[in-house]
């Protein structure tokens, strides 16, 4: 929040913002980035339809989608503005993940919380915590799916649950909504998670019980 400023800091925020308008008002389309169709590359594309479509990731519009409602809804505060503030609420999750992360890889609180000080401090988050860029959401969102994945490699079966396989999955669901791209990640995610399914599988000789982490996985 000491960095924030609620301004625009680039066109790729204009973009994903005209996303969320366009869902808030269920017109889909971003015909109001047409003035930027002249530039190189646009931000934009023409559908078959004949109206424009956002190149970008659908997750930073839809996680922006509540606050620029609110700054709709309240005259006082712009949408822009409110839609502004999402970044620093995205990063401090990060941090506070990576923390707990750190710890569930073995690693004792000071190592993990200088680690989460150097994640803030010494790399590109605080900065972006200004912008509406979907690194960060894509950051959360790998960091949630490791410690998914941990969770489910370091916790007894009798204690484990659904919810690390969840978190896995939710996780990575974020990470490809984020920003397309992110899909090259998802097939190192499965074929580990289809590694300790398969532990699981021959050390209990029944296929059945992984359906439900499967499932768990999956539904995100």
């Amino acid at each position: 929040f000491l960095s924030y400023n609620g301004v625009y800091h680039a066109v790729d925020e204009m973009s994903a913002l005209a996303v969320t308008e366009s869902l808030l008002t269920g017109q889909w389309s971003v015909n109001q980035m047409e003035w930027d169709q002249s530039r190189t590359p646009p931000q934009n594309e023409v559908g078959v339809d004949g109206k424009l479509y956002s190149k970008k990731g659908l997750g930073i519009s839809l996680a922006a989608l509540p606050l620029f409602a609110i700054g709709k809804w309240w005259d006082a505060v712009g949408a822009v503005q409110m839609a502004l503030l999402l970044n620093p609420f995205v990063t401090a999750l990060l941090a506070f993940v990576f923390f707990h992360l750190a710890v569930a890889l073995g690693y004792d609180e000071r190592t993990a919380a200088i680690g989460t000080l150097s994640l803030g401090l010494g790399t590109l988050l605080w900065p972006f915590a200004r912008t509406i860029f979907s690194e960060s959401l894509a950051a959360l969102g790998l960091c949630l799916a490791l410690f998914g994945i941990v969770a489910l490699r370091s916790v007894s079966e009798e204690k484990r649950g659904l919810l690390p396989a969840f978190i896995a999955g939710s996780g990575s669901a974020i990470l490809l909504l984020a920003r397309t791209a992110n899909a090259i990640v998802l097939p190192v995610i499965g074929i580990y998670l289809g590694y300790l399914f398969l532990l699981d599988w021959r050390k209990n000789g029944r296929i059945s019980r992984l359906l439900p982490p499967a499932v768990a996985f999956g539904l995100p």
